[in-house]
């Protein structure tokens, strides 16, 4: 297990130096390379780009590296997250519609995108709304579309008190309506903001969401283990 464990290290190493280098064609080629090796493309999300964007993401935080250079690598990244999903096969469908967006005013969308394409991938019929999703906009497409559920990413603890004013928006008008919250941000912690609000479902990992969604569980099993 330690040897696998420091093998992925150094994949993570090499992918994240590739990134802040702007190196396209050295990213592909791990990243291609670890499709092949785990031969899923959720073990490439949660083993390759996941921590490698939270290792991004932490230098940027601690102004390691300039705003350009996480943006360059945030960028590499999504093009090889759609590379990667073209060969997924997708699940048949569950007649289940999720919308997936970033808090307002969260500039960053790679983990929506990945819960978006989890989603996506067993058989949901999924809303991907990327960076910055507006409150009144999301409302007004949730009145639309009437979905199953509706996932928010907040990447930044910074953003915190929007995503509370979203989920208490929701709330107030789709009482029903599960939202499903989680990101990097919460790394700072926030869960007990959201963990005790009625229809509010705390997501602390992608391989959970995974996980429920493989079993055909209810959303609310999320985090109960």
């Amino acid at each position: 297990m330690s040897a696998e464990r420091n093998g992925d290290e150094k994949c993570n190493e090499s992918f994240v130096a590739a990134l802040l280098s702007g190196d396209r064609r050295a990213c592909a080629r791990i990243s291609d390379s670890a499709l092949v090796e785990a031969g899923d493309f959720f073990d490439v999300y949660t083993g390759l780009f996941q921590p490698s964007m939270y290792r991004v993401g932490e230098l940027w935080e601690y102004n390691k590296i300039s705003v350009a250079a996480e943006h360059m690598a945030s960028s590499i990244t999504e093009g090889l997250m759609n590379r990667v999903a073209m060969d997924m096969e997708p699940a048949p469908a569950v007649d289940k519609s999720v919308v997936v967006g970033s808090v307002e005013g969260e500039l960053h969308q790679i983990g929506a995108k990945m819960v978006a394409d989890v989603f996506e991938f067993h058989g949901w019929d999924t809303l991907y709304l990327g960076a910055d999703t507006p409150l009144t906009e999301l409302l007004r497409l949730l009145r639309e579309q009437t979905p199953d559920a509706v996932a928010l990413s907040l990447t930044v603890f910074f953003h915190m008190p929007a995503l509370i004013k979203m989920i208490d928006a929701i709330r107030e008008e789709f009482p029903e309506l599960p939202v499903l919250v989680g990101g990097q941000g919460f790394r700072h912690g926030g869960e007990k903001l959201v963990k005790g609000r009625p229809g509010v479902v705390f997501v602390p990992s992608l391989q959970l969401l995974e996980n429920v969604l493989k079993e055909g569980q209810d959303l609310e099993e999320i985090g109960q283990g």
